[in-house]
C-alpha cells in the first residue's frame, strides 16, 4: 500500500511540474502601438495601362467581360449557356465553337500607396490594405491612351467598349475604378525603423477617437493574462511541494 502511494505521489508531482511548463504562455508577439492621425499620400497613384491617376491611398481597377458560361443546372445530356459579366476569364475550350470566349485583354488590378504618411511616419502598404472606405472613381476618357480612347466610351462613370451597354455582346468590356481616400485614422501598428508596419492583430480603421474600442482589431493579450498564469503556476508548485512533504513523511515512517 505504502509503495503504491509513493509511486502515485511521485507521478503526481511530475504531472504537476509538467503542467506548469505546458501552461506557460507562448512567447509574446511584438508589441503593437496605438496610433491616430491624418493619413495621406504624398504622391499620386497611376494605372499604367489606362492612364487614370489619383492622389489617394489606393487605386483599384475592376475589369469585367461579357462571357459565356455553361449552366450547371442543365438537364442530363443537355448543354445550356448563359452570358454574364465576369472579372475572371471563363475557360471555354470545351464549349462548342459558337460559345467560345475571347481572351481578356486587361485584368483587374490594385495599387497601394508607397508614399503614405501618418504623423510624419511612412505607412506600409500592408497596413493600408486593412483600411476600408473605398469610393467610386469616375473614369476620364481624356486620360486614356489614343488606342483605348478609340475603343471605350464613358457610361455611368465607367468605361464600356461595346455599342450598347443594355445589349452587350460577347467580348465587350466594362472597366471601373475605386480609390481609397485620405483621412483621419486610428489603429494598432508595429513601429520599426522603416515606420509603421503591419503586425499580428494590427490594422487601421477610420476615425481618430482612440478612447473607443478598435473594432475588428485584436488588442493582444489582456494585462491580467500573465498574472493568471503566475497564479496557476504558483498553485501547481504549492501542490507539488505538499506532495513532496507527504512523500518524505511516509518514507520516514517506514
Amino acid at each position: 500500500m505504502t509503495a503504491n502511494f509513493v509511486r502515485f505521489a511521485r507521478l503526481l508531482c511530475l504531472l504537476l511540474l509538467s503542467a506548469v511548463t505546458l501552461a506557460q504562455p507562448a512567447t509574446e508577439s511584438a508589441k503593437l502601438d496605438v496610433v491616430a492621425g491624418e493619413l495621406a499620400a504624398s504622391e499620386p497613384l497611376i494605372d499604367p495601362e489606362f492612364g487614370i491617376a489619383v492622389r489617394a491611398l489606393g487605386l483599384r481597377r475592376t475589369v469585367e467581360m461579357w462571357q459565356w458560361q455553361l449552366l450547371a443546372d442543365a438537364e442530363p445530356g443537355a448543354i445550356r449557356y448563359q452570358a454574364i459579366w465576369s472579372q475572371q476569364p471563363i475557360a471555354s475550350v470545351d464549349f462548342d465553337p459558337e460559345h467560345r470566349n475571347p481572351a481578356m485583354p486587361f485584368m483587374s488590378a490594385q495599387w497601394l500607396s508607397g508614399s503614405a504618411l501618418l504623423n510624419g511616419q511612412p505607412v506600409s502598404p500592408a497596413l493600408l490594405q486593412t483600411l476600408d472606405g473605398w469610393q467610386a472613381q469616375a473614369a476620364q476618357i481624356d486620360l486614356l491612351p489614343e488606342n483605348l480612347a478609340a475603343i471605350f466610351r464613358v457610361e455611368d462613370g465607367q468605361l464600356f467598349s461595346g455599342n450598347a451597354s443594355e445589349q452587350p455582346q460577347i467580348g465587350d468590356l466594362r472597366v471601373s475604378w475605386q480609390s481609397l481616400p485620405s483621412g483621419p485614422v486610428r489603429g494598432l501598428v508595429l513601429l520599426n525603423d522603416a515606420g509603421l508596419a503591419m503586425g499580428e492583430g494590427g490594422g487601421l480603421i477610420r476615425g481618430m477617437d482612440v478612447t473607443t474600442e478598435l473594432p475588428g482589431l485584436v488588442q493582444g493579450a489582456r494585462p491580467g493574462a500573465d498574472l493568471a498564469w503566475w497564479l496557476l503556476a504558483g498553485l501547481l508548485l504549492f501542490l507539488a511541494f505538499l506532495l513532496l512533504v507527504v512523500l518524505r513523511r511516509v518514507r520516514q515512517q517506514n
